[in-house]
């Protein structure tokens, strides 16, 4: 199915659900608001570089080689819990980054990262601090420049719904990251690749 976007409204709240899927080319906003909701989407080789969403929402979706570079998010769920925005705490499927580049992204302070997957992805001076990375998982990731995170090896919670009590948390590169702000919480740190001291 070709992506395309339909209008939705949630109570007061208007917004773009975007829905299929699309290979190569410019992500196409809908217009001057984007206020997005992202379901099921499949998106490979797309490039978001430089895009600017008020709300930017994905539920149960798959981003494959997606350039984010430089993209600013007003507000962003990277794995939201539900498509209706209403969850009930049953079930909670991952959405998926791979090898997608995040070099100088904006997520805002409170960020929710919720159950995505990051594998092999970039993130180069990317604005990474964020209040809720408890269920993310990240694998074979380069992070570089400074960071200012709290990773979690264990979800804070929701595990009937994740269906895990581990996060993934291995081959994570950080020998080009300033790590004096970043808090591992039940992480093998020996699973990493930190600079020497």
């Amino acid at each position: 199915m070709t992506f395309r976007w339909e209008p939705a409204q949630l109570g007061v709240r208007r917004y773009w659900r975007g829905l299929g899927e699309q290979e190569g080319g410019r992500f196409p906003l809908p217009g001057a608001q984007a206020d997005v909701f992202l379901e099921r989407v499949r998106l490979t080789g797309v490039d978001l570089s430089r895009l600017r969403f008020d709300s930017f929402w994905a539920y149960d979706s798959e981003f494959v080689r997606c350039d984010f570079t430089r993209a600013v998010f007003g507000r962003a769920g990277l794995a939201a819990t539900t498509a209706e925005q209403r969850w009930d705490g049953r079930s909670w499927p991952v959405t998926a980054y791979r090898e997608c580049d995040f070099t100088r992204t904006r997520l805002p302070p409170r960020a929710f990262l919720g159950n995505a997957r990051f594998e092999n992805c970039l993130f180069d001076s990317a604005f990474v601090r964020t209040a809720s990375t408890q269920e993310a998982q990240f694998v074979g990731c380069t992070f570089r420049g400074r960071v200012k995170a709290r990773f979690w090896g264990r979800p804070d919670g929701h595990l009937d719904a994740l269906g895990r009590d581990r996060n993934d948390f291995t081959g994570n590169d950080f020998t080009a990251a300033d790590v004096t702000g970043v808090t591992f919480r039940d992480i093998d740190l020996g699973d990493q690749r930190f600079a020497p001291a």
